[in-house]
């Protein structure tokens, strides 16, 4: 048999060249279409709202929830200030500072005491004379704008949102706040999810709310908030709670670091330490001898037996004699020995910076809602 031709034995090269670039070709669009068939990573994860709320309730609440999928979860301290989703590094700095980092993204979902749930009227109330008629007044009564509200009944669970834009607010740190009011049903109780977009979202926290409200009300109709067909005109709402958990979804976070150091420095024993902490305001009208002598004398040894801080918080608004305002934490203080005291830290913005302008022994909140 004749030898293939030089021509021949070139062309069969060429061919076989040709075949094998072929087939790393077709072996290289698998392994892309093989990468391309992979799930991308989860923008959102699901969980169920007991383990969400790490189990603040008593009892199961059977709804669902989303959050991105880079949140993760911290137990605040004490335990009654809920519990809050965010960016893993922002979480590490809450938990070293008890502060929130002014541009991060927060969820936040705790009990709240100014808004109930009216089991017999099938309605979310704000005080004894204040329903779900007056809640959309009342909001833009305390300075927002462009409120939406949405109701639904969920898995016989009544869940109330709200969408609004809080950049007219004085001294708000974000221009949208989400609000997700979720009826108990144990007495009048209520737990109130805000979400704090973050700083660098393009939307305002739109598609990551929608994506909350998608997951929590799956499988309800939206209903019609009684009275928001039309809303009563804004300074004829009645005080607002929901005034109050707005402010402090807002701003309330950024006082508390106040209180905290005042706390620290009574209990170490500090005086010079904490009349630093106080209004430049107060120590001017009483005098920094008489201040530092309440300090010595009255708030010194009540601090002196502090075991722990309770469970107990309550935040509300507040503003002192010299036209300043703030916050009013009440507190509990549970000593090595004896009974827990009650006791209130109030906190104002003078100057740009935060003091605490009072502080009251053996006081809480009911006993202010007396006066």
């Amino acid at each position: 048999m004749r030898e293939p031709s030089h021509a021949m034995r070139v062309a069969a090269r060429a061919m076989a060249a040709m075949l094998m670039a072929a087939i790393a070709s077709c072996a290289a669009y698998d392994v892309v279409a093989q990468e391309a068939a992979q799930p991308a990573p989860p923008v959102y994860r699901t969980y169920s709202f007991d383990d969400a709320m790490s189990g603040q309730l008593v009892r199961s609440i059977p709804l669902e929830v989303k959050f991105p999928a880079d949140y993760g979860p911290l137990k605040l301290d004490p335990p009654i200030n809920g519990v809050v989703w965010a960016r893993r590094a922002d979480l590490d700095v809450i938990a070293s500072t008890k502060e929130v980092p002014r541009d991060a993204g927060l969820f936040h979902g705790r009990l709240t005491t100014r808004v109930g749930y009216d089991a017999a009227k099938r309605q979310f109330i704000c005080g004894p004379d204040c329903g779900e008629t007056d809640f959309k007044a009342s909001i833009q009564a305390a300075g927002a704008a462009d409120v939406q509200m949405d109701k639904y009944v969920v898995n016989g669970i009544p869940v109330l949102l709200l969408n609004i834009s809080t950049g007219t607010m004085q001294g708000a740190l974000k221009k949208k706040l989400y609000m997700a009011y979720v009826a108990v049903l144990i007495d009048t109780n209520v737990m109130l999810i805000s979400y704090s977009p973050p700083a660098d979202s393009k939307d305002a926290g739109a598609e990551d709310w929608q994506a909350f409200v998608s997951a929590l009300t799956k499988g309800s109709n939206v209903l019609r908030p009684l009275g928001t067909a039309a809303s009563a005109p804004a300074q004829a709402s009645p005080p607002s709670a929901f005034a109050d958990d707005l402010a402090q979804a807002t701003r309330s976070e950024t006082f508390r670091p106040t209180v905290d150091a005042f706390i620290a420095a009574l209990t170490a024993g500090d005086a010079d330490k904490s009349i630093g902490l106080v209004s430049p305001n107060l120590l001017n009208s009483a005098g920094r001898d008489t201040v530092q002598g309440v300090l010595r004398n009255q708030m010194l040894p009540f601090f002196a037996a502090l075991k722990e801080l309770g469970r107990s918080q309550t935040i509300a608004r507040t503003g002192d004699g010299f036209g300043s305002e703030g916050f009013v934490f009440y507190l509990t203080m549970v000593p090595e020995q004896g009974e827990p005291r009650d006791f209130a830290v109030y906190v104002v913005e003078e100057n740009g910076a935060k003091v605490v302008a009072n502080i009251l022994l053996d006081h809480n909140a009911f006993k202010a809602s007396q006066h």
